[in-house]
C-alpha cells in the first residue's frame, strides 16, 4: 500500500505520513493529524502491511527503536491515534485483534469520495462566515427588548459585624 516517499513524506493511500513533522495528512481535504514520533511509526507500520495483523511485540520493537517501554505505552499510543482520527471522522480506521495486535484495512486507506478538497481560495469562505457572525448577532442584539433604566434614589444599606 505504499505509494510513495518524497522528502521524507510516505502516502499510504490517500494518507500521507510527514516523519520529520510528526503529521499524517488526509490528502482529500488536507486534514492534518499532529502525533508522536512512536505514533507516526505505529501508522505507517500498519498502513504498510494494511490487512494484516501487526502483533504488538513487533510495534513495540519497531516503532520506538531500541527504547525500553511497555504493552502500556502501544495501548496509549494506539489510543491517541485513534482519537486523533476521529476528530476528522475517520472513527475505525485501526482494529484491535484480540490478544494479538492491530491492523489496518486496506479500504481505509482507499479515497471514497466522502471528504472533498477544500476550495482553492478558502480566505473567501472564513470571511463570508466571520460576516454571516456578526449579521446575526446584530440581529440578535436588534431583537433584544430593552428595558427602561430605574432612576431614584438608591438606599443605601449599612453592614453590621
Amino acid at each position: 500500500m505504499n505509494d510513495e516517499v518524497n522528502n521524507g513524506v510516505e502516502r499510504f493511500g490517500r494518507f500521507d505520513v510527514d516523519y520529520s513533522r510528526r503529521t499524517i495528512t488526509r490528502i482529500s481535504d488536507n486534514a492534518v493529524l499532529k502525533v508522536s514520533r512512536s505514533e507516526t511509526h505505529i501508522f505507517a507500520l500498519l498502513a504498510n502491511t494494511a490487512n494484516n495483523t501487526v502483533h504488538r511485540e513487533t510495534l513495540l520493537k519497531e516503532c520506538w527503536q531500541g527504547k525500553v517501554v511497555t504493552n502500556n505505552s502501544l495501548t496509549v499510543a494506539i489510543k491517541n491515534l485513534r482519537t486523533s482520527f476521529s476528530k476528522i471522522g475517520e472513527h475505525n480506521i485501526i482494529t484491535t485483534e484480540p490478544k494479538l495486535g492491530y491492523s489496518i484495512r486496506e479500504a481505509s486507506l482507499i479515497d471514497d469520495g466522502s471528504h472533498p478538497p477544500l476550495p482553492e481560495d478558502i480566505s473567501k469562505h472564513i470571511e463570508a462566515h466571520e460576516i454571516a457572525e456578526k449579521l446575526e448577532l446584530q440581529e440578535h442584539q436588534d431583537s433584544v427588548i430593552k428595558k427602561p433604566a430605574i432612576t431614584g434614589k438608591k438606599k443605601k444599606i449599612r453592614l453590621t459585624q
